[in-house]
């Protein structure tokens, strides 16, 4: 049975079924309601079973498949549809780029790394200032990408005439 947690004043509430919602304020009810719709917020509730309703229906809205009485709700049948049946040149036509689609490893990049600039070009603060940070002239790429860096940060740089890579 799916059950939701309000935090209180006095504690913590769960609630499982209508009836566990009177042991919290109206004004609990309210922020805990707030939190879990989308769109305006509101400031109160007309009354207190009106504050109870809009509460339970909103739980409602967000477990769909269970009745939050413990009864759970019929999922309608799927249904798949059929598909034609594919000819042999068309079964020939997959099992040959399935087995293309194989990876092979990459290949080590051994190529150079030589910085152009002096001062780290990227906005302090960012990720991919501190990865810049890590490049040393004469570090090959796939010694920038052992320890952290990214591939496209070094493709990045080069764009930017930041480094230079052989």
């Amino acid at each position: 049975m799916p059950q939701i947690t309000i935090h209180t004043r006095e504690g913590v509430l769960k609630i499982s079924k209508k009836k566990d919602l009177q042991k919290a304020s109206a004004s609990e009810l309210l922020a805990a309601f707030n939190k879990i719709t989308t769109g305006k917020q509101l400031k109160k509730f007309k009354d207190r079973e009106t504050a109870e309703t809009k509460f339970w229906d909103a739980l409602k809205e967000l477990a769909p498949t269970t009745n939050l009485d413990g009864k759970k709700k019929k999922k309608p049948a799927k249904t798949k549809a059929k598909k034609p049946a594919a000819t042999k040149k068309a079964k020939a036509k997959k099992s040959k780029k399935a087995k293309a689609k194989k990876s092979t490893p990459r290949k080590a990049d051994t190529r150079k790394i030589t910085k152009l600039v002096k001062k780290n070009p990227y906005r302090e603060d960012s990720l991919r200032a501190q990865r810049f940070s890590w490049i040393r002239n004469g570090m090959t790429v796939d010694q920038y990408v052992e320890i952290g860096g990214k591939r496209k940060d070094i493709r990045t740089s080069v764009g930017f005439g930041y480094i230079k890579v052989k």
